[in-house]
């Protein structure tokens, strides 16, 4: 898939909901579990309280269901390379609340340019929610090819499991928290000191009007047959650029 070009955005945002609604509940409950079968108590994602006392499976179903719900709800957003640039070198404003920055409840953006992690992961998107509890859930998500390439997996079985999006991390924000205040999990990139300031750049640049949309890109009419036929309302890509 062509992360420059902002015609790929309603597809890869479809390719994240199939996954969400058919491979994830099975592949984050395993990542809930050791090699001997037996629960972690504490799985490498945020489990709401009232969640947490599910079977793993279930448990898995639940947030699985939570993103997606978050990702349907998400108005779409493409930056293109310089858009990219400007963006990722915006001072982040001084927020005294992380849900009054996103440029909409829920989202999904791409990045031209990749955003490459400190173990070089190259996140290309963006997604963001509301979280149970009034707070903020933020998915960052790679370059499925980009991943087959790293881990030398075939790249047909990669995209098969994750679609074009690999589901690669998150944080979670309480109600109320600064943007600085994040619960950033995903082993073993705790330590990945600027994914969280992308994310709070880009939102910044778009806020403080150093990106401006330019175009607003209205899905092809089989993206949206596609879509109505997984129950999703397919939305038009607003393009930024500087």
């Amino acid at each position: 898939m062509d992360f420059t070009d902002p015609a790929d955005v309603v597809p890869a945002w479809m390719s994240a909901a199939a996954f969400l609604q058919r491979n994830a509940p099975r592949a984050w409950a395993a990542e809930m579990v050791d090699d001997r079968g037996i629960p972690y108590r504490h799985p490498p994602f945020y489990v709401p309280d009232s969640a947490y006392h599910l079977p793993v499976h279930a448990k898995a179903e639940y947030l699985a269901a939570a993103e997606y719900r978050r990702l349907a709800a998400a108005e779409l957003y493409h930056l293109d390379a310089e858009a990219t640039a400007t963006a990722l070198a915006t001072p982040v404003t001084s927020s005294p609340d992380i849900t009054t920055l996103p440029p909409a409840p829920s989202g999904l953006l791409t990045w031209a340019t990749p955003v490459t992690t400190d173990r070089g992961a190259p996140l290309v998107a963006l997604s963001w929610g509301p979280e149970e509890d009034g707070g903020l859930m933020m998915v960052w998500w790679s370059d499925s090819e980009a991943v087959a390439h790293r881990s030398g997996e075939d790249l047909d079985a990669v995209i098969n499991s994750n679609g074009s999006l690999t589901y690669d991390r998150w944080a979670r924000y309480v109600p109320g928290s600064r943007p600085d205040h994040a619960d950033l999990r995903r082993e073993p990139y705790e330590l990945d000191s600027h994914v969280i300031p992308a994310a709070m750049a880009t939102w910044t640049a778009m806020r403080a009007g150093r990106l401006r949309a330019v175009e607003t890109l209205a899905p092809s009419s089989g993206d949206r047959e596609q879509a109505g036929r997984m129950g999703l309302n397919a939305r038009p890509v607003r393009c930024y650029r500087p």
